[in-house]
């Protein structure tokens, strides 16, 4: 089967992703706090390696002011947090 490479930033997801591989007894649950609203994924079609990247914005964020998933601004002594989670599954 031919794959084609994959660069995409997905925007809205449920912050809930689960990942497997057919040929293996494992699965990866990833799942992510309200302020990480998209998620990028990039894929190499001639390696067998993805990345899998929840994100407060989307790309290009910083020319798309007032748009639904801009970039976060963080002044001077403030400070942002969100948290990701991985859960090693058995199957």
């Amino acid at each position: 089967m031919e794959r084609d490479d994959i660069d995409h930033c997905y925007c809205g997801w449920s912050r809930a992703a689960y990942i497997t591989w057919p040929d293996q007894a494992q699965a990866l649950e990833i799942t992510a706090s309200p302020e990480l609203s998209c998620a990028v994924v990039y894929s190499w079609a001639e390696r067998d390696e993805f990345c899998f990247e929840p994100v407060a914005h989307m790309n290009d964020a910083l020319n798309r002011p007032g748009s639904e998933a801009a970039m976060p601004v963080v002044a001077p002594g403030e400070s942002f947090s969100a948290s990701i989670r991985f859960r090693a599954i058995k199957r």
